[in-house]
């Protein structure tokens, strides 16, 4: 009985010993680009996809965040999709922490069996941009490409400074110039698929108005009494409204709702990301602030677009249209201080009260938007 198991034994032990060094002689092949960062920076970032595809031999991969994977699927070209269970910075404040998180994360032996030649860090934000730099340095991958952003840079075989005179996007392609592919702009593009309808359309064009947004310590959100005069003004001028957001904004689409008296549709956090992406398909216009909205609208081909901007830069922001039928139009405050957030959030308004986003008021965003006047209903 011992004799039988022992046989059994050598003969796994062989079988195992035979994968590995298999494993170990395979020529290593393709790339993986790891992206641990949010829902705008996700889609301002996917043009490296599309340019990357036609000029890799082998698979390509993706490492992002749970909460981003959704648009993965909507991004052709990807080969394989690896989900990553995200960190928060205060957890993981040292290096040796770091190192110690790696080793024992499962999901690192399943990305070491595929043999990857090339790695791309796209993270813009610097603890993610840590972490992704130390990835591809862990799983061996030949060339290493990054920003110059955060720990252990010495890891990347070529490492790029963000340029802050252009637009993010632009910064993303920039990490292809080590294979001698081209760094101009490239709008996004991200391709919903079917999705059961969640709003009832009516005869009535429909313009979508996004009044939340992620909260920083200096305000990114255009106030929501001048969202509720523009949702009267487009309601009487036969326009269906239907209010967007996730969760987070519900307080404030509530509000909107309610100086509305009930006569937009309030979806907010009710879709999907896949819902959401393909509701923003359908929408004849769309009124929102700087954030993954405005991104996700325009790279599923939102018709129209009026995007509010008070401290960030909609030079480096806003999405560029690539086709004559594409509407879109960033209001700025036009003030001598603004931008003011460039790659660090100050903790304060530099005036002492911020008024950027009061600057713009209801008539200049229907000048923007260039909707005609739907007939009354």
């Amino acid at each position: 009985m011992k004799l039988r198991r022992l046989r059994h034994l050598h003969s796994w032990l062989r079988c195992r010993r035979r994968r590995w060094l298999e494993r170990r002689l395979q020529p290593k092949a393709g790339a993986l680009v790891v992206n641990l960062d949010n829902l705008g920076d996700f889609i301002l970032f996917s043009p490296l996809v599309h340019r990357l595809r036609p000029q890799l031999a082998g698979p390509l991969a993706l490492l992002c965040r749970a909460d981003t994977r959704p648009l993965a699927s909507m991004l052709p070209g990807l080969d394989s999709v690896w989900q990553y269970g995200r960190c928060e910075p205060a957890a993981l404040p040292a290096s040796e922490e770091l190192k110690l998180f790696l080793k024992h994360e499962p999901l690192l032996a399943q990305l070491a069996g595929q043999r990857f030649r090339l790695g791309f860090s796209v993270s813009t934000n610097a603890f993610n941009a840590s972490l992704g730099n130390l990835l591809l340095d862990w799983l061996g991958c030949e060339m290493r490409v990054g920003f110059a952003l955060g720990n252990f840079q010495d890891r990347l075989t070529h490492r790029l400074e963000v340029r802050s005179e252009l637009h993010w996007t632009e910064n993303y392609l920039r990490l292809l110039g080590p294979l001698g592919l081209p760094g101009d702009y490239q709008c996004p593009r991200l391709e919903p698929g079917h999705q059961q309808a969640l709003l009832a359309r009516d005869h009535r064009p429909c313009v979508g108005l996004q009044p939340g947004g992620r909260q920083y310590s200096v305000e990114r959100r255009w106030p929501i009494e001048r969202f509720v005069r523009l949702g009267q003004a487009l309601l009487q001028q036969g326009f269906q409204l239907v209010l967007l957001g996730n969760a987070a904004d519900s307080v404030r689409c509530a509000a909107l709702a309610d100086g509305l008296e009930g006569q937009a549709t309030n979806l907010c956090g009710a879709t999907s990301l896949g819902a959401l992406a393909s509701l923003l398909a359908q929408l004849d216009g769309l009124v929102c602030n700087d954030g993954g909205v405005l991104h996700l609208a325009a790279a599923v081909g939102c018709p129209r677009i009026v995007a509010l901007f008070g401290p960030t830069s909609a030079r480096r922001l806003m999405p560029r249209a690539s086709h004559p039928d594409q509407h879109w139009r960033s209001l700025e405050s036009g003030l001598d201080c603004a931008p003011c957030v460039a790659e660090t959030f100050p903790l304060e308004c530099r005036r002492g009260e911020q008024v950027c986003l009061h600057v713009r008021d209801v008539a200049d965003v229907l000048r923007a938007l260039q909707l005609p006047p739907a007939r009354p209903t």
